[in-house]
């Protein structure tokens, strides 16, 4: 048994092959599966078919989407305050704005 490594539980693949037997080869790093099982798979950006935009459900997108939608609300209380307050029209706060 000179050589033989024991895969530790956590580093094994975890999927089953056509026997029923559990893969016993090593797992991709960072990923829960061997490469034969889909562990070197292109994920996120890095995949041809990556959705990006407003309907991804990608982390980054998300980010955006919620920067968007905040951004949007201050503009809309800045734009109120201005009324309500200061007593501006449309037309000055677009200018001011620069809308």
């Amino acid at each position: 048994m000179c050589g033989l490594q024991t895969i530790p539980a956590d580093r094994k693949c975890g999927a089953k092959n056509r026997r029923g037997v559990p893969c016993r080869k090593w797992t991709m790093r960072g990923r829960t599966r061997c490469r034969n099982h889909g562990g070197a798979s292109r994920t996120g950006m890095l995949h041809p078919n990556y959705q990006h935009g407003w309907y991804s459900t990608d982390p980054i997108s998300n980010m955006m989407r919620t920067a968007v939608r905040d951004h949007e609300r201050r503009q809309k209380a800045v734009r109120k305050a201005l009324k309500e307050r200061h007593g501006w029209d449309d037309a000055r706060i677009d200018a001011a704005m620069g809308n």
